[in-house]
């Protein structure tokens, strides 16, 4: 079944679904970290959005696996086009969110102000869109797949059912392609506008510049998907077992490398330090015993009264000494 994959396929499938279920966990906490921590900036919602594409696409491609199902070379029909049709509807949703991410870059250091009607209908549909596009692949992936059954197939050597529908992996393909290209184009123009920016002191009035930081990291997540474009493209078209391998390592390090590229910000780093000690006062304070036993001496002196003056005046002060076991101190109540 996994004969391509060497001798150690189960060690491999393994490690595979290891390493994504890390990066699912990393993303959660990215994502909590940015819901619940006061101590980070803000994110667009085109960011959070993006979070949320890229952990739901992580779990189709191992329902198989969920189900126990990925060395049967035949599962259940509706198990495999139902993960045929989410593998090929999220495919195209995690490029369009990315593309999705760039646009709203672009439009934040370019337009000055906006409405908040405005504001408010450019956020939707920079959200919405992702899910569009799920839907439309999805859908026709599910409507072939339920149609041509003989297409749907656990093709050996791979973690997922797949539909071998030339046209609609050819319109998947050209989606994605086009996605990524022009996240690239608009990043090499936001890059370069902001580089003439700084040199225009004009231009410094602008609502904001694009970072280096911000730079890098764009830059960085739109090439991760490049690479991992090219790597399917030619693991399809060649025959090759290590490139397939490849292949499916590098699928499975996408959550992970996601998390890094967009996760390591210094706010976020900050507030994950402040979270490691906060954790760390807990723990010494419940290591300590939360009962402490008290022991109470109290001392009473008074003279005795010969019925010639106050009695009261003739009382001294009455002294209480409580020593506190186990403390360094001694409170004397006088």
């Amino acid at each position: 079944m996994y004969s391509r994959l060497g001798v150690n396929a189960n060690a491999l499938i393994n490690a595979c679904f290891v390493l994504t279920t890390v990066g699912q966990f990393a993303l959660l906490f990215f994502g909590a970290t940015l819901l619940l921590s006061r101590r980070v900036y803000k994110r667009s919602a085109a960011l959070r959005n993006l979070l949320v594409v890229s952990f739901f696409s992580t779990i189709p491609p191992y329902f198989l696996i969920y189900t126990a199902a990925v060395w049967d070379p035949r599962p259940p029909f509706s198990l495999c086009v139902t993960q045929a049709a989410l593998v090929n509807g999220t495919g195209t949703m995690f490029s369009v969110a990315s593309l999705a991410l760039v646009v709203d870059l672009v439009l934040e250091i370019r337009i000055f102000t906006l409405s908040d009607g405005a504001a408010r209908n450019r956020n939707v549909m920079l959200t919405t869109a992702p899910y569009i596009v799920f839907l439309v692949f999805s859908i026709s992936a599910l409507a072939l797949g339920i149609t041509h059954p003989d297409e749907v197939r656990h093709m050996p050597d791979d973690l997922a059912c797949s539909l071998r529908n030339t046209p609609l992996n050819i319109a998947m393909q050209i989606t994605i392609v086009l996605a990524l290209m022009t996240a690239l184009g608009l990043e090499v123009y936001a890059i370069i506008d902001t580089l003439r920016a700084r040199h225009n002191l004009t231009d410094l009035r602008r609502p904001s510049l694009l970072t280096i930081s911000q730079a890098v990291r764009i830059v960085g997540f739109t090439c991760l998907q490049v690479f991992s474009l090219i790597i399917s493209v030619l693991d399809i078209y060649l025959d090759s077992p290590s490139l397939h391998v490849v292949s499916i390592v590098y699928q499975a390090l996408i959550p992970l490398a996601t998390f890094v590229i967009l996760g390591m910000t210094r706010d976020c780093l900050d507030a994950w330090k402040a979270l490691g000690t906060f954790a760390k006062f807990i723990r010494s304070r419940t290591s300590r015993s939360p009962v402490t036993d008290f022991h109470v001496e109290i001392t009473i002196e008074k003279e005795k009264w010969n019925g010639d003056s106050d009695p009261f005046a003739r009382l001294p002060k009455n002294h209480i000494r409580v020593p506190l076991d186990g403390l360094s101190d001694t409170c004397s109540i006088a």
